[in-house]
């Protein structure tokens, strides 16, 4: 487990360096993390999300896995009022408290979660976090990253349909109507831009802490604590929940990892609230990744070796 999580972090770190190195030795120009953040969400996360939903929202699977899409159904229920709660508590300010309530809610499931499991438990136990985060997925790409984002500026002359909603939508249609031919084509022509998704997400957060001391990175109490939140607290009050409700084995596990992961990487792509609390999103975001290698084993540890999952 060990192994694997550091692993998944060395390549994480990797890319979240490369961005603060070409910003801070001057190599990126002033605007290259806006920039990057506008394909990021414009181009390449929507095709992630057509991508995913394509292959994984179809009649077939749901008709197999309507217990596990239940579960995650009721996971979101329950993230949204954990992550509400914690951040009334760590941000007493009103108009400052999306970037938290994000960082609460939704965790990096995607490209820290799903790699990690399949590597420790295999491709079965990852084919259940995949279908109970679907409702994950979707609640976070068409409502979380709007609350996260604020206010949208309004335009005159047009409609401004977010892109990551238009790739839900053409997603779900063409994972319940596509065909199996047409399915194998869409992926050979499009997963190369897909794959993209993480690595810039993580280049982009480097570019946000690009500003700041390298030192300086290291020395906010809150994201200290948003770190400790995220990591151990959620996981063990959803993993109480779970346990309560008659959660066992392999269910139980993936809902008490799948918030235990680090804080989601959209806080550094979606919000524009005030610059001191997207900082603290950033270096949230930096130090989750890193703490997250002694707390990830710690969570798995109690869960499988208690209930004897593994």
């Amino acid at each position: 487990m060990f192994f694997s999580v550091f692993k998944q972090i060395a390549l994480m770190l990797l890319f979240v360096f490369f961005g603060y190195f070409v910003m801070r030795v001057g190599k990126a120009p002033n605007d290259a993390s806006k920039i990057f953040s506008k394909v990021e969400k414009n181009f390449v996360l929507p095709i992630y999300l057509f991508l995913s939903l394509m292959n994984n929202f179809t009649f077939e699977k749901l008709k197999e896995n309507l217990r596990l899409v239940i579960i995650g159904i009721v996971l979101v229920i329950l993230a949204v009022i954990i992550g509400t709660a914690c951040s009334f508590i760590v941000c007493k300010t009103p108009k400052n408290r999306n970037v938290f309530w994000y960082a609460f809610t939704l965790s990096n499931y995607g490209y820290f979660g799903y790699p990690l499991i399949e590597a420790v438990f295999g491709a079965e136990v990852k084919a259940i976090m995949v279908m109970i985060a679907i409702p994950y997925m979707i609640f976070n790409y068409s409502i979380a990253v709007r609350i996260l984002e604020g206010k949208r500026e309004k335009t005159k002359h047009k409609v401004n349909i977010p892109m990551t909603l238009v790739g839900l939508f053409f997603g779900i249609l063409a994972g319940l109507f596509m065909s199996s031919k047409a399915k194998d084509i869409t992926n050979g022509l499009l997963i190369g831009i897909s794959s993209c998704m993480s690595p810039m997400a993580m280049v982009l957060l480097g570019m946000s802490l690009g500003s700041l001391p390298f030192k300086k990175i290291f020395t906010s109490s809150k994201s200290y604590l948003v770190s400790f939140i995220r990591l151990l607290v959620i996981p063990y009050l959803v993993f109480l929940v779970a346990h309560l409700v008659g959660l066992r084995g392999y269910e139980l596990l993936i809902v008490t990892l799948l918030p235990a992961m680090p804080v989601g990487m959209n806080i550094v792509v979606f919000y524009k609230g005030e610059e001191k609390d997207r900082y603290v999103g950033a270096q949230s975001c930096f130090l989750s990744v890193i703490l997250c290698l002694l707390t990830i084993p710690f969570v798995a540890m109690i869960v499988t070796q208690v209930f004897g999952i593994v």
